[in-house]
């Protein structure tokens, strides 16, 4: 019986600045068990992509123009339960992380985030999906 190659965990990244996630998908591109699907720079656009690509994970931003990260997890958790949203901003404080769980994100990391902190969550999240 043939051993079924499983399919990587799919990936939108919703952050405004580029370089941010073009430093992202560079990581992940070592990485034979992700694949990054989609992006956006704002969550209005994050939505629509998140809807449209139904990724396994989102890792998104909270500091956005338009709509940020807490507001695009609410609308998101509230239509694509099953998405793992993943929240990564330099505002680490209680206040962010708790708006952050009661908006839907499943994780919260700290930025800059290491890549071992990174690919570990994404892993972690995923598996309890």
């Amino acid at each position: 019986m043939p051993v079924q190659e499983k399919r990587p965990i799919r990936i939108v990244l919703v952050d405004d600045l580029i370089q941010t996630r073009d430093s992202i998908k560079k990581l992940f591109s070592f990485e034979s068990d992700f694949e990054i699907i989609g992006e956006a720079g704002n969550g209005l656009e994050g939505v629509d992509v998140v809807k449209e690509l139904k990724p396994d994970i989102v890792l998104m931003d909270i500091k956005m123009p338009d709509m940020d990260g807490i507001e695009t997890a609410r609308i998101l958790t509230e239509t694509i339960p099953t998405v793992g949203i993943i929240m990564m901003s330099v505002m680490n404080d209680e206040e962010n992380r708790q708006l952050s769980k009661l908006a839907g994100a499943r994780a919260f990391l700290s930025k800059p985030v290491t890549f071992d902190d990174l690919f570990s969550t994404v892993r972690q999240v995923y598996e309890e999906l």
